[in-house]
């Protein structure tokens, strides 16, 4: 598949779309994070920016779930099967992280 370099050369669509990508990445409380990933992997167009957005999104809605066990007051604030649910989902997300790293 062939990619446009958009970035190089930014039209009024490309532009309005990276808009809405930070306005969501905002509300997501994602938005540092998803732009330190795209430009620290030298993100060339709008699709690799849109996967490196999702991919700091995964990352921090996976450390996010580890907090939320870790922070509990006590542990038996969940049963330990929501414990295991939820660390088993953190995990799900780390590894559909990596696989898009190194795709």
């Amino acid at each position: 598949m062939t990619r446009l370099a958009t970035l190089a050369e930014p039209t009024t669509i490309s532009v309005d779309a990276s808009e809405h990508r930070a306005a969501v990445a905002t509300r997501a409380g994602v938005l540092s994070s998803a732009l330190d990933v795209a430009v620290s992997a030298g993100a060339k167009n709008s699709i690799e920016k849109m996967l490196y957005h999702q991919m700091a999104a995964v990352h921090m809605a996976g450390m996010e779930m580890l907090l939320r066990i870790e922070e509990s007051p006590s542990l038996h604030q969940f049963p330990p099967v929501e414990i295991a649910r939820m660390t088993n989902a953190a995990a799900r997300l780390f590894e559909v992280e990596q696989a898009a790293l190194y795709r």
